[in-house]
């Protein structure tokens, strides 16, 4: 399961992972967020790229 760390909650449903290069736990990567309120328009955002181990570690 992958966490994504932005200060608000992301659903993974929500969210699609796009030509993702990560280099290692806690990169910045690109992410294509659905608004929930307009659900037809994408919003993108860098967020931290986690795993479970690494959240254990922060």
């Amino acid at each position: 399961f992958i966490h994504l760390v932005s200060g608000l909650v992301v659903q993974p449903a929500k969210c699609t992972l796009r030509d993702v290069s990560y280099r290692g736990i806690g990169d910045m990567v690109d992410v294509w967020i659905q608004n929930p309120v307009t659900a037809s328009s994408n919003t993108r955002q860098r967020l931290l790229w986690l795993t479970d181990e690494g959240k254990r570690k922060m």
